[in-house]
């Protein structure tokens, strides 16, 4: 009985031992993660106005969300956390913050804003914003919750 016991713990010390040479070893070699940056959850967004202001909103508390309300004799409330909605076709559609990395306003018009978007997978595709409502983009900064309208924006950055 003792001599299996001392193996069993033979084999749980080695097994530790492997494990944790295998931690510095990652560490030496400045390996933070196996998952490239695109792929990690985003946390955030790096939000640029179009002076150069930089305001980071992070997606924990109350998150970030965009404003899509319709106002007029059928007000409807309608607020994006999920993603941007972009015009695709005569349709629309949300891309998530998860497939993101950047997306670059180069001209607004009462249709939207034209830009250009990164996709996580580094595909760069020309993208008409879906025009937002009156709070815009919404989201907490660190000295309070931020907003800012569409033709403020200058660059949308994901933080991973």
């Amino acid at each position: 009985m003792a001599r299996i016991g001392r193996r069993v713990l033979v084999v749980v010390i080695g097994g530790l031992l492997i494990f944790i040479a295998t931690m510095a070893v990652s560490a030496q070699s400045g390996t933070k993660s196996p998952v490239a940056p695109q792929h990690r959850d985003p946390i955030g967004l790096r939000v640029t106005d179009t002076k150069g202001n930089v305001v980071t909103l992070l997606f924990q508390n109350r998150g970030v969300e965009i404003d899509y309300t319709t106002y007029g004799f059928m007000y409807r409330t309608d607020y994006e956390s999920d993603g941007v909605r972009i015009r695709q076709g005569e349709g629309q559609l949300t891309v998530r913050w998860m497939k993101l990395l950047r997306i670059d306003v180069t001209k607004v018009t009462d249709a939207g804003a034209e830009g250009q978007m990164v996709t996580a997978a580094g595909d760069t595709q020309p993208v008409v914003l879906v025009p937002w409502s009156k709070e815009g983009l919404m989201g907490e900064a660190e000295l309070g919750r931020f907003s800012i309208n569409l033709d403020k924006v200058k660059t949308i950055e994901v933080i991973r």
